[in-house]
């Protein structure tokens, strides 16, 4: 058994086994991080998610504070968000004072239970959306690819890490274009 008596290392193991750390709540399901409002409305709308359906993200304006996106109805355009602000000294969270909690888990589980005040009882944590990435479609190549026997090099200027620079002629509409 080790004893550790650092205080930088006490500290930074105290914020990873914290249930308030920034590692604790990116594993739970429904933390989004830091996306845009309009961003969370489009995920808690998304099709063939039910009412109740919510997340919670850091709000843009301050990483300090949370906000909580929550479907109110089947209606895609029904939706609610509250700011969840925290107390003192960080010694925990809340909607209304009426009911505080020492981490958003907490708040999490309890407003599973019960709406107390919300539009609706959380239901369902929204889903993740892998961000898309852009393809080389047939479109894509199409209208954005020069083909090779378009081009003439006409000489070499300079090369480097990322590569040759070159002056060249593309032929096209049947006339000639010189560029670098």
């Amino acid at each position: 058994m080790y004893v550790i008596n650092e205080p930088e290392i006490l500290d930074m193991c105290q914020e990873i086994l914290s249930p308030n750390s920034k590692q604790s709540r990116a594993k739970s399901k429904w933390y989004a991080g830091k996306i845009p409002r309009n961003r969370a409305e489009r995920l808690v709308s998304a099709n063939n998610l039910p009412k109740g359906t919510f997340l919670i993200r850091e709000r843009e304006a301050d990483g300090r504070e949370f906000a909580l996106t929550i479907r109110d109805s089947d209606d895609i355009r029904s939706v609610k968000h509250y700011k969840i602000k925290r107390l003192d000294h960080d010694q925990g969270f809340f909607i209304t004072t009426r009911r505080t909690f020492r981490t958003l888990q907490e708040l999490v589980a309890y407003y599973s239970e019960m709406a107390d005040g919300l539009c609706c009882q959380l239901t369902f944590p929204a889903p993740r959306i892998a961000p898309t990435r852009p393809d080389l479609s047939h479109d894509t190549q199409q209208n954005w690819e020069i083909p090779r026997n378009q081009l003439q090099l006409k000489r070499k200027l300079g090369d480097g890490n990322f590569g040759e620079v070159s002056f060249d002629s593309m032929l096209f509409n049947n006339s000639c274009i010189d560029a670098v």
